[in-house]
């Protein structure tokens, strides 16, 4: 919810219709190089991150209530679509905006604006900040199953069931301590 949110920020808030008004059009920006070979592997970089949660997939897999695979192709082909759907919506909406200017973070492109368009960039922080807090316990949830494995073996562990060793509140709390501390 709050990366949409993020999104729709950028989209609805970015000057894209001063700036092709400036340009000529879409159809005059879409003539030049939209791929600029200089950069290419830049913008890679931004968007091959919004993809790095690969690690925990197994894990996730085996946390759904009935895992089967067609579930899971299900989960992850919808998951996917809406990335997609979330990035290329701000992708397009960043460039079309700031054009040549676009930073890897959008958001500081905002950073000359005033008022409205500011307290918005500055709302939009703020939510992807918010994601980023929620989205760090998903990665001590890996490390967390990764030590239940390493430390106590169990095959029931290691396919994913991690309640049998973490039932012990001793050990969800120690093991959660080591990660953060």
């Amino acid at each position: 919810v709050f990366q949409f949110l993020t999104v729709l920020v950028v989209v609805i808030y970015s000057p894209v219709s001063t700036t092709l008004a400036e340009q000529g059009g879409l159809i005059a920006i879409a003539s030049k190089s939209i791929v600029k070979s200089n950069t290419i592997f830049i913008g890679l970089g931004v968007l091959s991150f919004a993809f790095v949660c690969q690690h925990s997939a197994f894990i996730v897999a085996g946390s759904l209530e009935h895992p089967t695979k067609e579930r899971w192709a299900t989960a992850t082909t919808r998951a996917l679509a809406l990335c997609v759907i979330l990035e290329g919506a701000c992708g397009i909406a960043g460039y079309l905006a700031f054009m040549e200017d676009t930073e890897g973070n959008v958001l500081n492109n905002f950073l000359s604006f005033d008022g409205e368009t500011k307290n918005a960039a500055n709302v939009a922080r703020g939510l992807l900040c918010t994601t980023m807090f929620f989205v760090y316990p998903m990665d001590s949830f890996v490390c967390r199953h990764v030590l239940v494995v390493l430390f106590f073996r169990g095959r029931r562990a290691h396919e994913g069931d991690d309640a049998a060793v973490l039932a012990r509140r001793d050990r969800r709390v120690a093991m959660t301590m080591v990660i953060y501390l």
